[in-house]
């Protein structure tokens, strides 16, 4: 009889209720005879991984309120896109195609008023008369003769006092590049002295030359002085 044999039986003697006791120790007995047989580690249980799924009824709320305001917001970019375009198109049937260029001859006086767009007075050697015109941004030269520009030009005043009033229509669109209002650029003959009364509502105004009274104010905007020579008074 081996060792592990006289050991059950002597434990089944000294038991009571031998019977639960002897099929236990016999089956821990057969598996550490059968594992220290094979020479191998008792046999460990491991569970298989899970995926762990999040529950979609917790942040459900916080989903769909996202992509209610981020629906909202496009709404509002695209309505607004759409009110300005069509507003800058209905403001500008009032106006038509005219010369970007205009010779207003020597005039003693000139009273200008402006609507939109920066205003620039110069003296130049290339003009022997008193020139208008609606130039690109920054321009200091006069539009090529024959260009168009969708705008108004209103002629007053006699004899040599010249009045004109420009006018041009206002762009709302948010887009770069779509802007196409011009500035107001005056090129005076070099040695004329010209009375100038200039007033506009939205832009800045640069004004140099030989004056013989000079009036200058925008509602919205600088004013600009630069090498000037002013007879008699000036306002600013």
């Amino acid at each position: 009889m081996s060792s592990v044999d006289r050991g059950l039986a002597a434990r089944g003697d000294a038991a009571s209720d031998g019977g639960a006791l002897r099929e236990v120790d016999a089956a821990v007995v057969g598996d550490g005879a059968s594992g220290a047989g094979r020479g191998l580690p008792p046999e460990r249980r491991y569970d298989p991984p899970r995926r762990l799924t999040p529950s979609r009824e917790r942040d459900r709320p916080w989903r769909r309120g996202v992509v209610l305001a981020g629906g909202a917001v496009m709404l509002v970019v695209i309505l607004f896109l759409a009110a300005s375009t069509a507003f800058t198109w209905w403001n500008g049937r009032a106006y038509q195609d005219v010369p970007a260029t205009a010779g207003l001859g020597t005039p003693s006086s000139l009273q200008l008023t402006s609507t939109l767009g920066d205003v620039r007075v110069q003296p130049s050697e290339e003009v022997d008369e008193v020139t208008l015109s609606l130039v690109t941004p920054g321009t200091t030269v006069p539009s090529p003769a024959g260009e168009q520009v969708r705008a108004r030009l209103e002629h007053g005043g006699t004899g040599s006092a010249v009045a004109i009033a420009v006018s041009q229509p206002e762009s709302y669109s948010t887009w770069p590049g779509l802007d196409d209002t011009r500035d107001v650029l005056v090129l005076v003959p070099v040695g004329h002295e010209l009375d100038l009364d200039l007033r506009t509502d939205v832009g800045d105004v640069v004004a140099e030359g030989d004056f013989g009274s000079l009036a200058v104010r925008s509602d919205v905007g600088d004013v600009h002085l630069g090498t000037t020579s002013i007879a008699e008074d000036v306002t600013v």
